[in-house]
């Protein structure tokens, strides 16, 4: 078996399980944690690591002894070592790793813990295992460990192994990196399929998650959400295997990444006619790029609701990740997920969409498109409409003219453009008055959203619009002066 893990750097995690890759600043060079397997009779895994100056060329630091070696007999980690994630803290390396406690014909796989100082001699926790088999579905094996320092609160996300023989994803939480470490619950809280995490980072208040699954044959890297890293939404595939007979074209596996001057590195395992081994990949974003990248755009993002009355208004952030997008599409609808209520395009400079539904709880993402297609959606944001029991909203006015008539009497035509928030008007006031707040000059209702006044040469009328419908008058539009020429 062949897996790697990057190294990272203050609590930013690079990678899961099989690669760990990353720059130590003490001498420069990068550190390539990976799992290796040896010739003996019995194989069994073990932590290796290789550094390199230029991310290419590798030296193996391990070549004589693993830098994570299996345990003695009868131990909680003597038939492997392997999987590991590694976080940089304040000078301190830590290190959480499967550890298998049988070494033939099956697994007995646990969550152990490790500490260093110059990532090469490591200590291993006294009191280990820190994760044990639960009474749900980690009852088999708990694989591929990955955490995060989330502002102080230790997150572990792995993968439980069930009696029904699945593999799913599961969180625990601890105040320490050693624990005690508490389960967020007993059952998978994602299950796409049978799934090993990769990689996870969190940004802007979103969790990331690269994960592979093994039901499908290892042939996707594959991307899902999370906004409190325990609901997750599965966004789609983010690498693939190479075509043809390229040496990676059968499987891609264990991805994880590093961030060297402006370029995403990615390190992965993958297989083709040659055999197995890791190769590297890279990329200005961090995901979005399928074999060699489609040029799509990635996910808009901060997606949020405002709600009044029946309208709602739909906004969003662009994409930080892929190729630049020609437009967006807002996708309504009553499920989570679904698009049954209504999809909207819009072009690629407008960041809010607005519309008026029937009272109801409704879902929406916002997907962003360009000449490669379509990105993956953001996350569903949820609202709920109310049924509208209100006047209108103010609405913006513009008018035309004055222009003078035949009669030295100026026409002026008011229009109004209505609020696309709050309740809709069923007709329109138009107040014109000798000062502001007056409506001593003229007072017109009107189902069109435009009327005309006419005003005398040399006068001055203030101007307002103001909507109605069976609940009231609404507000007023800002007041606007109208002087004819003499």
């Amino acid at each position: 078996m062949l897996m790697l893990a990057a190294l990272s750097v203050a609590g930013s995690r690079p990678a899961a399980a099989q690669t760990d890759a990353w720059r130590l600043d003490a001498d420069g060079r990068y550190y390539l944690f990976y799992t290796g397997t040896g010739r003996a009779t019995v194989p069994r895994d073990e932590t290796g690591l290789a550094r390199s100056r230029n991310l290419v060329t590798w030296e193996r630091v391990s070549d004589k002894r693993p830098v994570q070696a299996l345990g003695p007999a009868s131990a909680y980690d003597q038939g492997d070592v392997s999987a590991v994630t590694i976080l940089e803290e304040n000078g301190l390396f830590h290190m959480w790793y499967e550890g298998n406690g049988r070494v033939v014909n099956s697994d007995l796989v646990t969550i152990n813990y490790a500490t260093s100082r110059d990532a090469i001699t490591w200590t291993k926790y006294q009191d280990n295992p820190v994760l044990r088999q639960g009474p749900g579905d980690d009852h088999g094996d708990l694989y591929a460990p990955i955490v995060i320092n989330d502002h102080g609160l230790w997150k572990m996300w792995y993968t439980g192994h069930d009696d029904r023989g699945r593999y799913g994803l599961m969180h625990a939480t601890a105040l320490a990196p050693q624990g005690p470490w508490t389960k967020s619950s007993d059952t998978f809280i994602f299950y796409p399929g049978d799934l090993f995490p990769c990689e996870l980072w969190k940004e802007q208040g979103i969790y990331y998650l690269l994960y592979m699954q093994s039901d499908t044959g290892f042939r996707q890297i594959l991307l899902a959400t999370s906004i409190d890293g325990v609901r997750w939404i599965h966004r789609g595939s983010v690498f693939e295997p190479a075509p043809g007979r390229a040496w990676d074209s059968r499987t891609v596996r264990w991805a994880t990444q590093m961030h060297v001057r402006g370029t995403w590195f990615t390190f992965y395992n993958a297989s083709g006619p040659g055999g197995r081994a890791i190769h590297m990949a890279q990329s200005q974003a961090r995901y979005g790029f399928v074999s060699g990248g489609t040029g799509k755009p990635g996910p808009p993002l901060d997606p949020g609701a405002e709600v009044s009355g029946a309208t709602v208004r739909i906004g969003w952030l662009p994409p930080a990740s892929g190729d630049p997008p020609l437009g967006y599409r807002v996708e309504i609808g009553r499920q989570f997920g679904a698009a049954d209520v209504a999809v909207v395009d819009v072009d690629a400079d407008a960041r809010e969409a607005a519309m008026i539904l029937p009272e109801g709880r409704y879902f929406a993402r916002i997907t962003a498109q360009n000449a490669a297609g379509t990105g993956p959606p953001s996350h569903d944001v949820a609202f709920t409409t109310l049924a509208c029991g209100s006047p209108p909203d103010d609405p913006l006015i513009t008018w035309r003219g004055p222009v003078p008539d035949a009669t030295d009497v100026a026409s002026t035509v008011v229009r109004c453009e209505p609020s696309t928030f709050g309740c809709q008007a069923a007709s329109w006031i138009v107040e014109a008055g000798s000062r502001p707040g007056l409506a001593d000059l003229a007072v017109i209702e009107t189902t069109e959203t435009r009327a005309s006044l006419r005003l005398r040469p040399g006068s001055t009328a203030f101007v307002r619009v103001r909507g109605k419908n069976g609940f009231g008058i609404g507000m007023p539009s800002t007041e606007r002066g109208i002087t004819t020429a003499k």
